[in-house]
């Protein structure tokens, strides 16, 4: 008898996925905005990110933010934001250029107090990878070759970056979702593919992230004591 209604229910199971997803997308921009009531951050308002310290950032160039979020997170100065590429509404010939069109990411920014070893690490398994790919000039883990091949990090001091990204780091980097970090004087930039369910949780994800990657990056006496006590 179960397999008679088998069908019914499999279908039932469906629409009852994609309606929720549906949900979940609309409903998505107002829960986005709730949470960063709740933590505090201002409404800074759309930005072409063409000004400092935006436009010195090879993670950002070509994007657009739409609300870029701001405020005070565990003591630090953070900002996040939806980001684009400014090419969106763009027409073209080209399948492959209009995915590329419509890619979204969450953007996170600390502000840290002293410079940070200056370096940019970005996935090697999107199809953007080519660009930076065929450059070369990335820096060898040799001891951590799953890192190396997963991963294209740019530094002018190689034996530094070997240093600062300890395997902590490497190991976040290099996980299933494509990551790119880089630091620009005491500027931390993380950048995380978005799903336009993407809300509270997945960002605040993303906020404690950078946080835990600072703090990896710097050593322990520079973060000051009311930096690590918490919200």
């Amino acid at each position: 008898m179960f397999e008679q209604y088998a069908g019914y229910f499999w279908v039932a199971l469906f629409a009852a996925l994609v309606f929720y997803g549906l949900f979940l997308t609309i409903s998505a921009p107002f829960l986005v905005k709730k949470f960063y009531r709740k933590l505090g951050f201002e409404d800074k308002g759309k930005s072409s990110l063409d000004d400092s310290p935006y436009q010195s950032s090879m993670l950002l160039n070509g994007l657009n933010a739409a609300h870029i979020y701001a405020g005070s997170f565990k003591g630090y100065r953070v900002e996040q934001f939806f980001a684009f590429p400014e090419t969106r509404h763009k027409f073209t010939m080209s399948r492959v250029q209009r995915k590329r069109n419509q890619a979204m990411w969450t953007v996170t920014l600390l502000y840290g107090e002293k410079p940070l070893p200056p370096f940019c690490a970005r996935p090697t398994t999107v199809t953007d990878a080519m660009e930076y790919v065929l450059k070369g000039g990335n820096v060898d883990f040799i001891d951590d070759e799953g890192f190396t091949k997963r991963v294209h990090v740019m530094a002018e001091d190689h034996d530094l970056c070997r240093q600062v990204l300890t395997p902590k780091i490497r190991e976040y980097l290099k996980n299933i979702d494509p990551i790119s970090v880089e630091t620009i004087g005491p500027l931390l930039v993380h950048k995380s593919p978005r799903q336009p369910h993407d809300i509270g949780s997945k960002l605040q994800a993303d906020i404690e992230a950078v946080v835990g990657l600072y703090e990896e990056l710097v050593s322990p006496e520079e973060i000051a004591p009311e930096q690590s006590s918490g919200t």
